[in-house]
């Protein structure tokens, strides 16, 4: 009886309590707006890490293959177990056109690899062509200092790359400074066969790779093998922390919504003061009557959360299914990216709702500890 008494004066009364309902419409906003927040932010750095990952693997294996045979036996064991993979054989230098020398990374990709195939000798990314001030089918010339050819003096060994297919892989540190061609051009200009990194394109564990290039490779250890989280460490803490302060900001605006909740409640019981004394003298005792006023706003607290993860679920869903390409062509993502999971919703409810539960309680304790049933019945007997 008591319960319904509270949600048919907040939700019905003609003189229902404003201020109070203000409050259970901040924490509905609150909820909203961070299951949207970390909705949308879980979907960018997602795309981010596939980006990364599909260019660089989601483990990479240092390794070092001189013998055709071995990369061979290494490429037959992946492809039976139907593994999406690339041997490459990877060596920095500079490249030099007519308008500038760059700091590159080639990478010679085997043609067994089932990741990348390369047709037009090579696989040039757009904004690293930008910075050499070349365009296609134009030829480049490769230096390499660990190389040197002594004919007349000691010289960096050189050879001519012609810019075949041009791409964008939309990870930045990878489109300035990396070039893909077949690894026989490499293997002809080091004067060898060699392959020293597996990259792996399809998840699995450290374990199951051992087990799996065990045979191919008996000397290969487990810190030979790093993730994609390994190689990039300082990406992932930059991320993770990224999320942490934003959790953090949202935080303090439930904080500053909820402490709200101790004086709209004050002035709430002060309104309500003579019914809950008229329910007191019906036989109510003092603590019955404090536990389930704090079990009636504390639904109502939780009734207004759920609205807000019902409404910010709703807005992910119209964005991921219906908002198009919205950002303009300079952006990476054009249409915003939409990340689903438990935990956001764990982390939206759980905030504000015990946030709640705390200020709620505050305030039904100055309520009970500086209410007397009696003396408000002895004043209505002297008015």
């Amino acid at each position: 009886m008591f319960r319904s008494f509270f949600l048919r004066f907040i939700l019905k009364s003609k003189n229902r309590q404003g201020l109070l309902n203000l409050v259970f419409l901040g924490l509905t906003l609150s909820s909203m707006s961070l299951v949207i927040l970390l909705g949308i932010m879980g979907g960018l750095q997602t795309n981010l890490k596939d980006r990364s990952k599909s260019i660089v693997g989601d483990m990479v294996a240092y390794v070092d293959l001189e013998e055709l045979n071995s990369i061979q036996e290494v490429g037959k064991a992946l492809k039976g177990q139907n593994v999406s993979f690339s041997i490459e054989y990877e060596h920095e230098g500079l490249i030099k056109s007519k308008n500038a020398v760059v700091p590159v990374t080639l990478h010679g990709v085997y043609p067994l690899s089932t990741k990348f195939s390369i047709d037009n000798e090579s696989l040039f990314p757009y904004e690293l062509l930008s910075i050499l001030g070349v365009s296609k089918y134009e030829r480049l010339e490769f230096y390499s200092p660990s190389y040197i050819d002594s004919f007349f003096s000691d010289l960096p060994r050189s050879f001519a790359i012609k810019v075949g297919e041009i791409v964008s892989t939309r990870v930045p540190e990878i489109d300035s400074s990396h070039i893909w061609i077949k690894s026989s051009k490499l293997n002809n200009f080091i004067r060898g066969i060699r392959a020293n990194r597996i990259r792996i394109f399809s998840p699995m564990s450290k374990r199951d790779l051992l087990e799996l290039l065990g045979p191919a490779l008996p000397d290969l250890r487990s810190v030979d093998i790093k993730s994609w989280d390994e190689l990039h460490t300082s990406l992932v803490w930059a991320l993770k922390l990224e999320k942490i302060m934003m959790t953090f900001l949202f935080f303090g605006m439930c904080f500053l919504v909820c402490l709200s909740i101790s004086s709209a409640i004050l002035v709430f019981i002060k309104k309500v003061n003579k019914d809950l004394t008229a329910m007191w003298i019906l036989g109510a005792s003092k603590d019955s009557i404090f536990k389930t006023s704090r079990a009636a706003l504390n639904r109502l607290c939780v009734l207004s959360v759920f609205v807000g993860l019902g409404l910010g679920s709703a807005t992910l869903f119209f964005i991921h299914h219906f908002s198009g390409n919205i950002m303009p062509d300079i952006f990476v993502e054009r249409k915003i990216p939409v990340q689903i999971n438990v935990m956001m919703f764990i982390v939206s409810f759980g905030i504000p709702v015990v946030l709640s539960f705390i200020f709620v309680r505050f305030g039904l304790n100055d309520f009970k500890n500086e209410t007397d049933y009696l003396k408000n019945v002895r004043s209505v007997g002297q008015v």
